[in-house]
């Protein structure tokens, strides 16, 4: 149809003239080309320089409006990536939306990356000992055997049980040690492992200072004599005693160096030997009190003690009958029939009738004697023989035979003074006389 009837040069078929502002050819497109040969002139090509790029045309994930409908890649399917920073396949939370089907570079469709930053880094790797969350498992070092260390200050390799630390590396760490119980862990000298020397302190870190050490008793020994104090001792694992100490006790006086075990004992009223017994094994001697001075004692009071000299008012001499009267004693001169027995015979000496020689013609000799006493005279057998001693206690007792003398055994008796008794039986006369016996 001729859009211009008045211009034979404008019809349907006449050419057109680009960009003359004239529709030559009645299209109703003035002076509009079609750059890209797409079907569609600039005039309603919206981008007459790219042949995909047209009216209708299909929209493709290009970032250009393909189909002029006034919208980017609108109607296709988009997908989001996410940042891959250290291309490890796993992406952050950094974030792209794409239609494209295929991930940009450096992106990728998964967002579970815990550290965009390390490729050794993401959910599935596999977790090793570095204090990192390899596998992105929300935990450090998680599945990994863990050992337990104990600071070592003092390098021993025995660590203070209570300063521990628990890591995943099978070595321990600077200044840590694997074996823990170190008593002092200031001094490498001191740990469990340690040898127990004699020093008073726990080096093997036992709970006992020196223990399994052979221990020593010593003893005070005060007085310097050999022999210490069994009662104040010092056990201890030192070969050498501390000072003032032995090691020989049963000193029974540490404060007297002439009193010790096997000391001398000698008579001064004390225990020298410490044999548990004073002045024990000296021979004991017995005083008799001699109140009148004369030299002869009282046998009724004594005293005993191992000194050979008489104490004050005490002889050896037991023989005096009277100790309150200076003129009364064995050594006297007895006085005829006064009623007093100043020789201690047992009685008065009675001159007369009941004298022995004077009452039955009998002498008696020797007299002191020794072994035998000797009665002459007329001998019968109703006469007997008795001895008594000073007490009056009856000794021995002999009958007499017809002879013209006697023997009396006086073996047996005692040095000292006894009274010889003749007894007639049949006429009941009595005589005595005092005899005197040594040995």
């Amino acid at each position: 149809m001729d859009c211009d009837d008045t211009n034979n040069a404008i019809n349907p078929n006449a050419l057109e003239i680009p960009n003359n502002g004239v529709d030559e050819n009645c299209d109703g497109n003035l002076g509009v080309v079609d750059n890209d040969n797409d079907g569609f002139n600039s005039s309603v090509d919206c981008n007459d320089n790219n042949n995909t790029v047209y009216p209708g045309a299909p929209e493709l994930c290009d970032g250009l409006d393909n189909n002029c409908a006034g919208g980017v890649d609108e109607g296709l399917t988009f997908t989001t990536y996410y940042l891959d920073s250290d291309n490890d396949g796993f992406g952050s939370t950094t974030s792209i939306s794409s239609c494209s089907v295929t991930a940009p570079n450096g992106y990728t469709t998964n967002n579970t990356d815990c550290n965009d930053n390390n490729a050794n880094v993401y959910p599935g790797a596999t977790e090793i000992c570095d204090g990192i969350d390899n596998d992105c498992a929300g935990g450090v070092d998680n599945g990994l055997p863990q050992f337990t260390y104990y600071q070592d200050n003092d390098n021993d390799n025995y660590g203070d049980s209570n300063f521990p630390i628990t890591t995943c590396s099978a070595t321990a760490p600077a200044g840590y040690a694997a074996a823990q119980a170190d008593c002092n862990d200031a001094n490498a000298a001191i740990n469990p492992g340690a040898t127990e020397i004699c020093d008073g302190i726990d080096n093997n870190c036992s709970g006992s200072a020196d223990e399994g050490l052979t221990l020593t008793t010593y003893f005070l020994d005060f007085d310097n004599d050999g022999f210490g104090n069994t009662s104040v001792d010092s056990t201890t694992c030192s070969q050498t005693p501390p000072v003032g100490y032995i090691l020989v006790g049963g000193d029974c006086d540490d404060a007297n160096n002439t009193v010790y075990p096997g000391a001398t004992e000698v008579c001064d009223g004390v225990d020298n030997d410490c044999a548990n017994g004073i002045d024990n094994g000296i021979a004991v001697i017995t005083y008799y009190r001699d109140f009148d001075a004369d030299n002869y004692g009282d046998p009724m009071d004594s005293l005993q003690t191992c000194s050979t000299l008489a104490p004050a008012g005490y002889v050896l001499d037991n023989t005096d009958c009277n100790d309150a009267n200076t003129d009364v004693h064995p050594n006297t001169l007895e006085i005829p029939n006064n009623g007093i027995d100043e020789d201690c015979v047992g009685g008065d000496l009675v001159i007369g009738v009941n004298n022995i020689e004077a009452e039955f013609g009998i002498k008696v000799y020797p007299n002191p004697a020794q072994n035998f006493v000797t009665l002459a005279g007329n001998l019968n057998d109703n006469l007997t023989v008795t001895v008594y001693d000073l007490q009056g206690k009856q000794i021995t007792t002999h009958a007499m035979l017809q002879a013209s003398n006697y023997m009396l055994d006086i073996t047996n008796l005692k040095p000292g003074y006894y009274m010889l008794e003749v007894n007639n039986k049949a006429t009941h006369a009595r005589a005595f006389t005092k005899i005197v016996v040594i040995k």
